[in-house]
């Protein structure tokens, strides 16, 4: 069984970290109790996985998920990019400054950051976004603002050849229209049109899909 889960995975058998608190700690073998193989992925990394196969002839594909937070996988020259402890792409994790201090990137434009602005559900922030609610449309302009400066630093930083955005968040009315256009003013020109965007093939599953391959291909990072 490969599992994708959200987090900080050691190897492929323990989850050091996670946002998620109670997952904290747990391993493979927690899973499989000795019954059968189990491998343990990042989710993102398991979208990248399944992203890149798509496309075999691109010496880069950056993979990055606006959910609950952002987060990033890359994927370049058959390999992907790990980072010393295997934690690379913790996009949602990086600092941006501004009027009010640093702040970390999940919290401007991350699912969960955009809610506790507005002060209330996903289902009452997207109905408000329906109405034309304004306060709530600045809000969410504001968060893909913000989203448009981490694109940028992606592009700028990895210059992929595709850059595949997924994520319930991204789904939001006009997010991505805001962090797209941010994204182009700010990056450098060439480096802008060298990338492609586009959506995940099979958004609901790519964690799913990409754990599964990479339990199946014995893929090591």
């Amino acid at each position: 069984m490969g599992i994708a889960l959200p987090g900080l995975v050691e190897g492929d058998r323990r989850l050091q970290f996670s946002d998620i608190r109670a997952l904290c700690g747990v391993t493979a073998d927690d899973f499989a109790k000795g019954r059968f193989r189990c491998r343990l992925i990042n989710d993102v990394k398991a979208a990248t996985v399944a992203e890149a196969a798509n496309y075999p002839e691109k010496d880069t594909v950056a993979v990055m998920m606006a959910g609950s937070g952002l987060a990033l996988g890359i994927y370049s020259k058959q390999r992907m990019y790990t980072g010393a402890g295997g934690f690379a792409g913790e996009l949602g994790y990086t600092v941006i400054a501004t009027e009010a201090g640093p702040r970390k990137v999940d919290e401007l434009a991350g699912g969960i950051g955009i809610l506790a602005r507005a002060g209330c559900g996903i289902d009452a922030f997207l109905a408000k976004i329906r109405d034309g609610d304004g306060d709530s449309l600045a809000l969410l302009e504001r968060a893909g603002f913000y989203c448009g400066l981490a694109i940028t630093n992606v592009l700028h930083l990895f210059n992929p050849d595709v850059l595949v955005i997924g994520g319930s968040t991204s789904t939001y009315p006009g997010y991505m229209d805001t962090a797209l256009r941010t994204a182009e003013k700010h990056t450098l020109p060439d480096m802008f049109q060298a990338c492609s965007f586009a959506s995940p093939k099979d958004g609901k599953r790519i964690a799913a899909l990409g754990a599964m391959q990479f339990l199946r291909t014995g893929m090591e990072f």
